[in-house]
């Protein structure tokens, strides 16, 4: 007999006995022609029983998704029934699904494994099947790639075209009987060919013309964003005040749908023999209810909405489009709030448990944040975001909003997920399937269309970006903008460094975090405002900060290094001492400027191309504006002993210009370090 394997408790897998089959090697031990004539199980439902098996042609891991997600299901599915190759193909396609998904599950808990598996090779076996071939290990032929690639390139971005190469490989290296192969490559190099054929390369030579960097998410231009948050703003305030009544509204709208279905059923005496009869019973007496029908309870939609003053729903924009356009319209709002003051992607956004909005602290030094369930990079881990009382507002608003759904739909009762996904229409779900649709319909309602300035605004930011906007035309909005928007945001107004604003967003690498602030310093130089109270109020404080710093400089006895540093010591003693109004003058004239970063204070301001961002070294060891802290120092340490680990490991191997920039970074974090007889 075969075995299978099936899940037990969390990411647990025993091999267990296919019922009927003779052969005794586990699945992952049989080759793509065995796997099709024994048809093994290969997924489970949730209560452990046999969901499909091997030649079906959907897959369904449901049952394996990690419960602190919140996706929509079909994400889990694999459907293989839309390719037309042959058996043989198909065969060997469903085993490397097979193996890719156990390989990668095990790995990173990711029950989408054989999704993102089929989806980065079905194109390459459909063009096999076409080339006459009956294997992927034709493809360890250098002719036959080539030819392949040629034939199928033109029909994919780049992007689309390297992520299948780099899968392709994956394969490649994976142990499946039967179809292993190598590529002809080595070290990410094509044998016999030129030094730029990796897989990158190949990707780039074949990809379809015009796709030779991938679009970068686009940046809300400044008034387009305000324009959301304000709008965002006061529904929150107007839904607050009105939560109750909605509440209450649905609640007995309920309880009408119900009580009007018993109400048909009792009536039906044979005359309404379908559901479809019976609903449009139902329907007619909730709309037109007679004597009879008032006395047991039921009430119009309409009398509900008078009763809890909520007519004027029924006229939004003209349309009488109702009442649940208008809680989408909430829902929207919130997720405006939420996304726009934590920079959170949207998986984690509906991640967020009824409980994940947490506060540390007290008094000033009270922050909030929420906490949610990150995937994509760490594979599965519980992060913290911080944000606003605003966000917190909306947080709690939205789960206000669906408590009508977990206390009369009985399969969401208990449910712990802030953002709900459900089939009815009697109450407002929120979830999965709809949050992102619901933003166009937000920016459609008031009208948030944009102007020369947000065009001009887009251009400057999104270079990386194909789209052409015009005058007038309403802002492309998608979930994920706002989370670029926030790390631009961050950056251009000086908020925080890259260092700190990477942390936020949960990048693995400053560099990710450097990509999507692109161009953000340019905004400094060229003031770009919200509204005149918000830069008002903005540059007030800043000044206010920048009084603080300077005198924390010029009329302190703290110690300092770098070029500026050590000029300003320098010359303390025969220094003026100035006044706060006199300290202004000099920062509203511009003959003081000051920007930070974790490894120090530059008194080039805007002017400054921030490269030390991403290699500090210049700065640290001979910028004359330069002004080093005892504080910088401790992330000059940080920066050392990160780099000391690296250069011990095996990581850096094949980068020499990575390893000559560390040990430069090294040997200055060493004199700054001496500078401040902090011990490494």
């Amino acid at each position: 007999m075969a075995v299978a394997l099936k899940k037990i408790g969390e990411g647990l897998y025993l091999d267990l006995p296919v019922p009927g089959t003779i052969h005794p090697e586990n699945i992952l031990n049989l080759t793509p022609k065995e796997l099709y004539e024994i048809n093994p199980i290969v997924t489970y439902n949730e209560n452990g029983k046999p969901l499909n098996r091997f030649r079906d042609m959907q897959w369904d891991h449901t049952a394996y998704k990690d419960m602190n997600t919140n996706r929509v299901l079909a994400k889990y599915k694999t459907g293989f029934r839309a390719l037309n190759i042959s058996q043989e193909l198909m065969s060997e396609l469903k085993a490397a699904v097979l193996h890719y998904f156990t390989h990668n599950y095990l790995l990173n808990n990711n029950a989408r494994s054989a999704q993102i598996m089929y989806e980065a090779l079905f194109k390459f076996y459909l063009e096999l099947d076409r080339m006459g071939l009956s294997s992927i290990t034709a493809l360890q032929q250098n002719i036959v790639l080539r030819e392949l690639l040629s034939n199928i390139g033109t029909r994919y971005a780049e992007g689309t075209l390297q992520a299948g190469l780099f899968k392709l490989d994956k394969l490649a290296k994976l142990n499946v009987p039967g179809i292993q192969f190598t590529l002809p490559v080595e070290n990410g190099r094509m044998l016999g060919a030129k030094v730029e054929n990796t897989l990158t390369g190949l990707a780039k030579e074949y990809s379809r013309e015009g796709t030779e960097e991938q679009e970068q998410t686009l940046y809300i231009p400044q008034n387009v964003h305000s324009k959301l948050i304000n709008h965002a703003f006061d529904l929150l305030t107007e839904g607050e005040k009105k939560m109750d009544q909605i509440c209450q509204y649905f609640t007995d709208y309920w309880k009408v749908h119900e009580l009007s279905e018993s109400i048909a059923l009792n009536e039906s005496k044979n005359k309404f023999k379908t559901p479809k009869q019976l609903s449009s019973r139902a329907n007619t007496i909730r709309r037109k209810p007679n004597d009879i029908h008032r006395n047991l309870g039921i009430v119009t939609r309409k009398e509900l909405l008078k009763k809890y003053e909520l007519e004027f729903t029924d006229s939004l924009a003209g349309t009488g489009k109702g009442i649940f356009y208008y809680t989408g319209l909430i829902a929207a709002a919130c997720y405006v709030l939420i996304a726009s003051f934590s920079g959170m992607r949207e998986d984690e956004v509906l991640a967020l448990k009824d409980n994940s909005f947490k506060k540390k602290g007290t008094g000033k030094r009270q922050i909030f944040f929420f906490r949610s369930y990150e995937s994509k990079i760490s594979g599965g881990e519980f992060v913290d975001y911080v944000t606003s009382t605003l966000a917190g507002r909306a947080f709690n608003l939205l789960r206000k909003l669906h408590k009508p759904a977990k206390a009369l739909i009985p399969e969401l009762k208990g449910e712990e997920f802030l953002c709900l996904t459900h089939r009815t229409m009697r109450v407002p779900t929120y979830g999965v399937s709809c949050l992102a649709e619901l933003l166009p319909k937000f920016v459609k309602h008031f009208d948030i269309s944009v102007t020369a300035k947000d065009i001009e605004e887009h251009e400057l930011f999104n270079p990386r970006n194909s789209l052409e906007l015009k005058i007038g035309q309403l802002w492309p909005i998608s979930t994920h903008q706002f989370r670029r928007t926030l790390i631009v945001n961050f950056l251009t107004h000086g908020v925080a460094g890259i260092t700190q604003v990477r942390q936020q967003v949960k990048h693995m690498y400053a560099s990710m975090t450097d990509y999507y602030g692109k161009n953000a310093y340019l905004a400094m130089a060229l003031k770009l405002s919200r509204s005149e109270d918000f830069i008002s109020a903005l540059d007030s404080e800043q000044v206010d900060v920048s009084v603080l710093i300077y005198k924390r400089f010029y009329q302190s006895d703290e110690k300092l290094a770098g070029g500026k540093g050590n000029e300003i010591v320098g010359a303390r003693g025969a220094a003026q001492q100035l006044s706060d109004e006199e300290i202004k003058i000099l920062i509203e004239k511009g003959i003081f400027k000051i920007t930070r970063t974790p490894f120090g204070f530059c008194t080039k301001g805007d002017l400054c191309d921030k490269t030390h961002i991403v290699d500090p070294t210049i700065c640290g060891a001979k910028c004359d504006t330069m002004i080093i802290t005892k504080d910088n120092a401790q992330n000059w340490k940080k920066l050392y002993l990160r780099n000391q680990r690296l250069m011990k490991s095996q990581i850096l191997e094949d980068f020499e210009g990575t390893y000559s920039m560390m040990l430069a970074q090294n040997n200055v974090a060493l004199t700054i370090m001496k500078t401040f007889n902090i011990s490494h």
